[in-house]
């Protein structure tokens, strides 16, 4: 049993899971190994939840897409100064919601 079972289970409702390799990943800097164990354990594919609001959770080959308004100016494309925020000690993924994008 892998440690994301449970959010395996609580997801498939909302779309089919499909494990993802590592290489799918298509930022400029290493993922964080949590993150890639949950997209080879859980595999989310580009899901859409349905509750207070619509939250997504992209693929890993769509997820660096994902840092517009965080890593890059999302009109523009030029890099936004500080991210990550000072201090941390790992890169953040941070997840748009679709209603920014």
């Amino acid at each position: 049993m892998s440690r994301f079972s449970h959010l395996a289970a609580q997801l498939a409702p909302f779309g089919q899971p499909q494990p993802q390799a590592s290489n799918d990943w298509r930022g400029d800097f290493p993922l964080p190994q949590t993150l890639i164990d949950f997209y080879q354990q859980v595999g989310p594919n580009n899901l859409q939840l349905c509750c207070d609001e619509l939250v997504e959770i992209p693929s890993l080959a769509k997820l660096w897409d994902y840092q517009a308004g965080y890593r890059w100016h999302g009109r523009n494309g030029a890099t936004i100064d500080g991210w990550p925020p000072t201090g941390s000690s790992s890169r953040t993924i941070m997840l748009t919601p679709s209603y920014l994008t």
